[in-house]
């Protein structure tokens, strides 16, 4: 027989609310894959990653409900070492990711997923419940805290509340799995699983919202891949130059060379019938990021291509033409005028 029996009201609660988990996952998987369709789709990208993990909860609470409500007893073991593995994969390739991009712990955490699945395989479910009692779950926690802390300390302030709001659902999750595990259900006849079902549909919520807007791990530290900013009129004419390493902002005859090359790349996406959108072009290993308004180019020379810079770049360009936008319809070919402007771009690009 499954955990439960075939019919009552704990069992039919306990099930929907597992489904209900089940479906909220899916919308949740479904909204972080679109943003990522819409970014420039890099595969280290945190909503590419945690919707993998994502992927891994569903399996996880389906072999929950194929182990707890529908399979026979000596079907039981195999159904839940099927979600062991789903969700130690899971959490894998989400160590990998964080371990490269922001834990420097020598992929401690990401060798630990291998192991818990090769155990999962060898040991019967009597002794791997207490192997992940004892040991993964313990582990899991301290990565998922330094994980925390790590964007806790890099995170800009807006950021380091979504932070703190994802360790309470992730408490709240893990709270759930704890309640739903067979000794503390049969101690309580069944009601802890609608308890644990129900802050797992809390946790899920609450970490997949914080998700839609967090950052991946490599932009964290986005203003140190920013190298140089070059503000250029729709003639070719540099109006302003900063070297974010040097912190020069001189306009030199080198400035003006580079501007004139870049203003004809420009020329050459119009009359390839591109939009005015922000592009990109690849250099190896330094990428120009062109963003444009009716009168000016803005132009990033940067490392990586990131979404938080585009999103600067549109916030540079939105107030550097509500301050110039008159000045630019009669300059006079005076750089000196945007001077100022080398402020603006240091507070949005540098500070």
């Amino acid at each position: 027989m499954a955990f439960f029996p075939a019919s009552g009201i704990v069992r039919d609660v306990s099930l929907s609310l597992v489904a209900a988990a089940i479906f909220l996952s899916g919308e949740f998987l479904v909204m972080l894959l679109y943003q990522w369709v819409k970014s420039p789709r890099q595969l280290d990208d945190i909503r590419l990653i945690w919707s993998i993990f994502t992927l891994s909860i569903m399996l996880l609470l389906a072999s929950y409900v194929a182990s707890d409500f529908y399979v026979p007893s000596w079907e039981r073991e195999f159904w839940i070492k099927i979600g062991y593995i789903s969700i130690l994969s899971g959490i894998t390739v989400f160590a990998f990711t964080a371990e490269r991009k922001l834990l420097r712990t020598r992929w401690l955490f990401t060798s630990i997923g291998p192991t818990g699945i090769a155990l999962t395989l060898l040991l019967p479910h009597t002794f791997l419940r207490y192997v992940s009692y004892l040991f993964l779950s313990p582990i899991y926690s301290i990565f998922f805290i330094l994980v925390l802390q790590h964007l806790q300390k890099k995170a800009e302030h807006p950021l380091r509340k979504q932070v703190k709001i994802f360790a309470v659902g992730f408490i709240f999750f893990l709270g759930g799995i704890l309640l739903t595990a067979d000794d503390i259900v049969r101690a309580s006849g069944g009601l802890s699983y609608i308890a644990g079902s129900l802050m797992m549909i809390g946790g899920i919520s609450t970490v997949n919202f914080v998700m839609l807007r967090i950052p991946s791990f490599g932009e964290l530290d986005w203003r140190s891949k920013i190298k140089e900013l070059y503000l250029i009129s729709h003639t070719g004419a540099p109006l302003l130059y900063i070297d974010f390493e040097s912190k020069i902002n001189t306009v030199g005859p080198d400035q003006a060379l580079t501007a004139a090359v870049l203003s004809a790349l420009s020329l050459g996406f119009k009359s390839a019938g591109k939009d005015g959108k922000v592009k990109v072009v690849d250099q190896g290993n330094l990428k120009f990021i062109f963003g444009y308004t009716k009168n000016i180019i803005l132009v990033l020379a940067v490392t990586e291509d990131l979404v938080i810079i585009r999103q600067k770049i549109d916030e540079f360009l939105r107030e550097f033409s509500s301050l110039y936008s008159q000045i630019l319809e009669a300059w006079d070919g005076n750089i000196s005028v945007f001077k100022p402007a080398v402020a603006l771009a240091m507070k949005i690009f540098a500070q």
